[in-house]
């Protein structure tokens, strides 16, 4: 007993600090994690179990008879029993049913059907949203990486211009004005520098807590990212064409497969109310012994049986107008006009959607590209500024603006390149997985 439980404390313990040694992660891992922990996806793969399970059920009302159990004892009045034995008793078996209920079960096992499909499609959108989601956020948390990184390169360079000063002005090699403009600057830097080092910090608790991780010791803050930014460009769409894309978006579309789905279980409601007109057959077979006196004066153990076809026939649905059948019937049929103006106007939405998101790319890459350039000229501009500055021929201001306009550039640029990758998975989400992997000039 006590070595159960000493592994069992052991486990829990090995278990406990693997999660707690988490420092980083890989764009891989966070995906893995998050299709793992989510409670979203749970529920989600929950439904799936729930439908089969009541699709079973369905098909066990479409094929399978009623069974049943049966006794009896009877105790007859002394003076009114035509025999000796006043007590009596019974034992049987019973196999019930519908032959033929016009349609109503397949029409129930069919809507069964219809939600176990949507349960899929369900479960298979939802992994898509939280692994597209989860790569979304790695990204962010890269491109705050970045910006944290120049923001506290920036701080370093500003402290130490600031002591140069402060030694400068000690020597009188400048002015008090000149050493005060320093102070300023680099004081002026510290809110920015805060605003930037917060900005990471809860942009991290956030996505761990995404994640369903807990935070180490070691690391309040949740796991580090590790990877580039720039490992962002190797994904691309298989085609960019905006009729492959638009076709795609409505074969894979929650909202549209959501509206499929109501449509069809109110089609399979309308034909299970319809079979309220046909008439109905129900058989039932009994089997029994009864242990009773047959008149003599001894009891024996007797076996029967008996059969039994009922037909009914609804007469009250037929009655146009004034029916309770007919009013519903109305009903479903309206139902059925508005789910379909619905699906129209999804329809629209999706296409706009996918012209939307294709336009926001093209904006993503143009800017992209004007802003790789830009880096470029700003790193050539913040090299000559530094080479000039060490020859004293170039302020310490001029030398400032050089490099703020290089973090600015870099910047634009990552935030170009988190855009192209955001926009790029939302239109990979409705293409097939096969269909995200190299993409073509079209």
């Amino acid at each position: 007993m006590r070595r159960h439980t000493l592994k069992a404390v052991l486990f829990f313990f090995t278990a406990f600090s693997l999660s707690a040694q988490i420092e980083s992660l890989t764009i891989d891992q966070s995906v893995d994690l998050a299709l793992k922990h989510n409670l979203d996806v749970r529920q989600a793969e929950q439904d799936v179990l729930i439908a089969r399970a009541d699709l079973g059920a369905a098909w066990v009302d479409l094929y399978m008879p009623s069974l049943f159990l049966s006794g009896s004892f009877g105790y007859t009045d002394p003076v009114t029993a035509s025999n000796p034995f006043n007590d009596s008793y019974s034992a049987g078996v019973t196999v019930r049913k519908d032959l033929f209920s016009g349609g109503k079960y397949w029409f129930a096992k069919e809507a069964r059907r219809f939600a176990l499909a949507y349960a899929e499609a369900r479960l298979a959108d939802k992994k898509r949203e939280v692994e597209r989601t989860a790569r979304v956020n790695f990204y962010a948390l890269l491109l705050l990486k970045e910006k944290l990184r120049i923001a506290v390169e920036s701080d370093k360079n500003l402290k130490y211009r600031l002591e140069s000063a402060r030694l400068n002005f000690a020597n009188g090699v400048i002015s008090q004005l000149d050493y005060l403009k320093e102070q300023v600057r680099y004081k002026n830097n510290q809110p920015l520098l805060l605003k930037t080092q917060n900005e990471y910090t809860m942009a991290r608790l956030s996505f761990t807590a995404f994640l369903g991780l807990e935070t180490g010791r070691n690391s309040a803050e949740g796991p580090e990212p590790t990877g580039d930014i720039l490992d962002s460009l190797g994904v691309t769409l298989s085609t960019r064409d905006e009729a492959k894309l638009t076709a795609a978006a409505l074969d894979r579309d929650l909202s549209l497969l959501a509206l499929d789905y109501e449509a069809a279980v109110n089609d399979a409601a309308r034909n299970a109310l319809l079979t309220a007109r046909w008439p109905t057959l129900s058989g039932s077979f009994n089997f029994r012994f009864d242990y009773k006196s047959s008149g003599g004066a001894d009891r024996a153990l007797t076996p029967g049986w008996i059969a039994n076809l009922a037909l009914n026939i609804p007469l009250d649905p037929w009655l146009p107008g004034i029916s309770r059948l007919s009013r519903q019937i109305e009903s479903a049929d309206a139902l059925a006009v508005k789910q379909k103006l619905k699906r129209a106007q999804t329809v629209i939405a999706v296409r706009t959607r996918i012209k939307t998101l294709l336009a926001n790319l093209a904006i993503a890459e143009e800017s992209l590209a004007s802003q790789k350039e830009n880096v470029r000229q700003a790193k050539l501009v913040q090299e000559a500024a530094a080479k000039q500055y060490r020859e004293g021929s170039l302020s310490v201001l001029d030398l400032n603006d050089a490099e703020t306009a290089y973090g600015q550039a870099l910047a634009n640029y990552w935030q170009a390149l988190y855009d192209r990758y955001a926009n790029v998975l939302r239109l990979n989400d409705y293409l097939p997985p096969d269909g995200a992997e190299k993409e073509t000039n079209e």
